[in-house]
C-alpha cells in the first residue's frame, strides 16, 4: 500500500466538520430522548444510552483510522498513535470503551496532529 505523507486542507477541514457534526447529531438525540440531565437519576433509557454511546465512540474510532489509513505513522504516544492502536484493539474483538467526551478530546487531538504533520502547505 502507497503512503501518503500529505492531505489537502480541504479533505481534513471537511473530515473534522463530518466528525464534528456526528458528536452534534449524538449531542441533541440524547438531549431529546432524556432531556436535561437530572442529579442522581438512571432510568432503563438512560442506562441504554450510555451503552449505546461506548458502541457510537468506539466505531468512530475506527472511522477516524480508515479517513487516514495510508498515512505515515503518528508519532509514540501521540493521538494518530491512539487511533491506531484503539482501532487495532476493535477489529481483534477486544472492548473499547469510548464516550462523548473521550471522543470529542482524541478527534480534537487527532485532527491537530494530522494538520500540523500531514497537511499539504
Amino acid at each position: 500500500m502507497t503512503s501518503i505523507n500529505a492531505y489537502d486542507q480541504a479533505y481534513i477541514a471537511g473530515h473534522r466538520a463530518r466528525m464534528a457534526e456526528q458528536m452534534a447529531t449524538y449531542q441533541a438525540l440524547r438531549l431529546a430522548a432524556l432531556g436535561p440531565a437530572q442529579d442522581g437519576e438512571a432510568d432503563v433509557l438512560d442506562l441504554a444510552f450510555n451503552a449505546f454511546e461506548h458502541d457510537v465512540f468506539a466505531n468512530l474510532v475506527l472511522v477516524l483510522d480508515r479517513l487516514f489509513d495510508e498515512r505515515v505513522q503518528g508519532r509514540e504516544g501521540g493521538a494518530i498513535d491512539e487511533v491506531r492502536r484503539l482501532s487495532a484493539a476493535l477489529l481483534d474483538n477486544d472492548r473499547v470503551r469510548m464516550d462523548a467526551a473521550g471522543f470529542d478530546r482524541l478527534q480534537k487531538a487527532f485532527f491537530a496532529e494530522v494538520e500540523s504533520r500531514c497537511a499539504r502547505p
